[in-house]
């Protein structure tokens, strides 16, 4: 294996326990505003709905473009979208987020 390529993983490794590790704590945050448990299943559906059409979006773009590119794009959305999480005001705030994939 090629040098740059073990960058490459190392790198979506360490961004992913990062995106993984902030996960969990949604539904704490979300509780803050209020949210109830029919309200944390729907986030949580949102996410799981998003999530399974994001690859076949990210594999087509990845066939296409520089896959380092879209990887750094990928970062730096989800980074834009934990400063929006954070700003966020409301139970449906979140729940938008989480649709897009982007929380």
């Amino acid at each position: 294996m090629n040098q740059e390529r073990l960058h490459f993983y190392m790198a979506i490794f360490v961004s992913s326990l990062g995106l993984g590790a902030y996960s969990y704590f949604v539904p704490v945050f979300a509780q803050t505003f209020g949210a109830t448990f029919f309200d944390l299943g729907v986030i949580g559906s949102a996410n799981s709905l998003a999530y399974a059409l994001t690859p076949m979006v990210a594999g087509y773009l990845i066939d296409r473009f520089n896959r380092s590119w879209i990887f750094a794009s990928a970062l730096l959305i989800n980074a834009v979208a934990t400063i929006i999480l954070v700003l966020s005001r409301s139970v449906s705030d979140i729940l938008v987020l989480r649709l897009l994939g982007l929380g």
